[in-house]
């Protein structure tokens, strides 16, 4: 809330609309002009978007991701994962 502020601030005249996308949504609502700004789009840009010259990005930092499963998900004990030379295997809830 207080990037909203700051940003209202800055630019009083400023309508803002604020809309949530998932992982990749974010650089498609830009390329399908939905949306004007981004913030958290993720690091993988689109070659659409990449190559196309209208668009322009800044690195505001790294998020780290976690993968969260529920006890009752039928993926549990399906799904391996392997990052950064480490490999998870996700087994069934016991709690």
């Amino acid at each position: 809330m207080e990037l909203v502020v700051a940003f209202k601030e800055a630019l009083p005249d400023t309508r803002l609309h604020i809309t949530h996308e998932n992982y990749i949504g974010g650089w498609d609502a830009l390329y399908h002009n939905r949306c004007q700004l981004v913030i958290g789009a993720p690091v993988t840009i689109p070659d659409e978007i990449n190559e196309n010259g209208a668009f322009a990005w800044k690195n505001m930092g790294e998020l780290h991701w976690s993968l969260v499963i529920g006890h009752w998900s039928l993926v549990i004990g399906h799904v391996s994962l392997s990052s950064a030379g480490t490999e998870r295997k996700f087994d069934a809830y016991s709690g």
